[in-house]
């Protein structure tokens, strides 16, 4: 027995180091430092940024006039001579061509292109809300595995000291073979999840890297903390909000509105386009049987334009075509509202299942488990316990202890997509919240 209490005060204070005292830390991620540096460096936002700004480019171009054809020519000269003043038509020719669109066709064309401009503005607010949301759950992923790797080094020390006890009370008769070996198996077993647990944790930290344009095998400081904030309690609220504000929502209606556009102008195709030509002819002075006659030059014009006689194959199908795409937008526009509602009230449900478990087992779990563990101490002192009793209860605290962690990622991860759904602002999103640091 005295050796027994002996081993027990030693590894009860090695337990006390472990779980008391806060490890040396490194420098550490913060996440607002990440958003900000994927919102300057990802390069999909920066290609959608450029796609936008060439959206823009595009509206003054679709509204403007056909550029104008200048012609250059000469007329009525005669092969046999390749003179000029000879015969009285030849001449010099300067002729300048304009075309007009039917009245109302360039406006329905700037108004399409602003729509497809509008269009990609929200296209790239939606990806910046997407790279946010996605660099968030990449940061809670991390959080969960950092930890997972802490508890499971502890776990492992602590492991080690089991061992060490069990095999010196074995050693003078007080112990059983079967502990000695029982905890070898269980240090085996977290030194496989370590293995995982570091495999997931470069597969995460890589991701990370490329939201922010890093080399994805850039080396990470650790995630030590992450912000929690209570769900919404009013999820129809919060559905509503995100059917107001998010802005694939908004790019669905601006492809609607850019859709109509071109139906209306596809009805104007019907109407012809003019085009109006002014030519300048200048004639030299004839020289007939020696004598010179004065000529005069020539000024010309036109108006010409196009006859849709083929209506029935080309206008009249690309009016029916043009109804149908509109169509198609505005059922398009329907289901990805009918998809936000359902995403928010699913994201929504499961947040709320996981801050419950938090709170669940932060208040009643995980301090019950510690409990048990150490009512499981006391008697393995007293020889009331047997070691396997006390290695299952500090193997259920560990399992705990995971999952709490795993249940903090998965709610940092429903809260980002709940805010990437309702477009909340990103200030709003990094001043909120509790700092967590289990």
């Amino acid at each position: 027995m005295k050796i027994r209490g002996l081993t027990m005060v030693m590894i009860l204070s090695s337990w006390a180091g472990l779980g008391l005292a806060g490890p040396v830390r490194a420098q550490e991620l913060r996440l607002e430092d990440l958003i900000q540096e994927a919102m300057a460096n990802n390069p999909e936002l920066q290609a959608r940024q450029e796609e936008w700004t060439a959206a823009k480019e595009r509206v003054p171009q679709a509204g403007a006039l056909p550029d104008p054809m200048l012609t250059l020519g000469v007329m009525s000269l005669p092969v046999d001579s390749w003179s000029f003043n000879r015969e009285p038509m030849t001449q010099k020719t300067v002729e300048l061509g304009q075309t007009f669109p039917f009245p109302g066709k360039r406006p329905l064309l700037t108004q399409a292109a602003a729509a497809e401009r509008d269009a990609a503005e929200s296209q790239l607010h939606a990806l910046q809300n997407q790279v946010t949301r996605e660099v968030r759950q990449a940061y809670a992923e991390l959080y969960y595995l950092d930890h997972a790797l802490e508890v499971t080094h502890q776990n492992q020390e602590l492991l080690r000291q089991f061992i060490q006890v069990a095999d010196t009370l074995y050693a003078v008769g007080q112990g059983r073979q079967q502990d000695v070996l029982k905890a070898q198996v269980e240090l085996s077993m977290l030194l496989d999840q370590e293995i995982l647990l570091t495999q997931d944790r470069k597969t995460a930290g890589a991701r990370l890297n490329r939201l922010l344009g890093r080399d994805p095998g850039a080396a990470l400081d650790p995630a030590r903390q992450l912000k929690l904030e209570p769900p919404a309690t009013d999820a129809q609220a919060l559905t509503e909000k995100a059917v107001a504000a998010n802005p694939e929502l908004a790019e669905a209606d601006r492809m609607v509105a850019e859709s109509q556009a071109y139906a209306k102008l596809a009805r104007r195709s019907y109407y012809p386009d003019f085009t109006v030509t002014l030519g300048y002819g200048q004639r030299d002075d004839l020289t007939l049987d020696g004598d010179r006659v004065k000529q005069s030059d020539l000024v010309s014009g036109s108006v010409g334009f196009n006859l849709p006689v083929y209506s029935y194959r080309k206008q009249g199908r690309e009016a029916a075509e043009s109804r149908a795409r509109v169509r198609e937008r505005e059922q398009e526009r329907v289901d990805r509202g009918l998809r936000v509602r359902e995403e928010v009230a699913a994201t929504h449900a499961q947040a709320e299942g996981a801050w419950r478990q938090i709170q669940l087992y932060q208040g009643g779990v995980i301090p019950q488990s510690e409990n048990s563990l150490q009512s499981a101490r006391s008697g393995y002192q007293v020889n009331k316990v047997d070691f396997l009793t006390l290695l299952d209860n500090q193997k259920t605290l560990y399992d705990l202890e995971i999952k709490l962690h795993r249940l903090q990622a998965d709610y940092s991860r429903a809260s980002a997509r709940l805010d990437e759904l309702s477009a909340r602002p990103l200030a709003e999103i990094l001043q909120t919240g509790n700092e967590t640091q289990p």
